[in-house]
């Protein structure tokens, strides 16, 4: 969902107009107004809009209790409107005369009373500064100038992790071809695609039977029959030299 600032900014684009929010009164900085748009073209009047913002009807309500609050900034605008966020925030009966009304709808800001031109006064020098500085702050807002430095984080930062993840790959790469040269050195056997083209499959079955088979245990095995073979060896022979004595 977008934020009423990001509402605003769609409605007056960034090439026509300042969006300034939480604007200070020039005297006891205390009070501020909501946003603030400043057009930039000579062409379409260089109007200053003034915005105050209500999400809550009681809001609302003690907002018509003091209307002197606004008097420190409504002054200065050649138009100014009450922003809600819901149409139920306020009734139109009750905005200001020289007020217009403004409510979100949806990912729109939709106008309920056209504000009427009013005769703004030339800012002073504090209040012109403070609007100055707060469209130069930078701590809630990402600006046009900030923008390169942005995506330069964000291509640093992947850039970065490439670099990581290509270094534990090689380190992969590093281990691998350590085994390799291992077990060449151990089976006498040379590992490319020369050697064993076509035949690494039957070479992985004769290392899976032998891994399978534990060879020590086949070995004495083996020992434990050859040893029975010797002894009925043995007994064959005693048994014919028997019987060539007796023939």
């Amino acid at each position: 969902m977008k934020t009423t600032y990001q509402l605003l900014r769609a409605k007056y684009p960034e090439n026509e107009c300042v969006l300034v929010k939480e604007v200070a009164d020039s005297t006891s900085r205390n009070r501020y107004l909501d946003y603030m748009v400043i057009n930039l073209w000579e062409s379409r009047g260089q109007s200053i809009i003034g915005i105050e913002e209500k999400s809550y009807r009681s809001d609302w309500l003690n907002e018509l209790k003091n209307p002197a609050k606004q008097e420190l900034h409504a002054p200065y605008c050649d138009y100014f409107y009450l922003l809600t966020t819901k149409e139920g925030v306020a009734n139109l009966e009750e905005i200001p005369e020289n007020w217009g009304w403004m409510v979100v709808k949806g990912d729109k800001i939709v106008s309920m009373k056209k504000a009427p031109k009013l005769d703004a006064k030339p800012m002073s020098k504090s209040m012109m500064v403070s609007i100055i500085r707060r469209a130069a702050d930078k701590k809630e807002f990402i600006h046009k100038d900030s923008i390169k430095d942005e995506i330069q984080i964000k291509v640093n930062n992947a850039l970065e992790q490439q670099k990581r993840s290509r270094d534990r790959e090689l380190e992969r790469c590093k281990e691998l071809t350590a085994s390799v040269v291992a077990f060449e050195e151990a089976s006498g056997l040379k590992i490319d695609r020369y050697s064993f083209s076509g035949s690494s499959k039957l070479l992985g079955e004769k290392v899976s039977f032998v891994m399978k088979y534990d060879l020590e245990d086949m070995i004495s095995s083996l020992r434990l029959f050859n040893k029975h073979v010797q002894s009925i060896a043995k007994k064959s022979e005693e048994a014919i030299n028997e019987y060539e004595k007796i023939k």
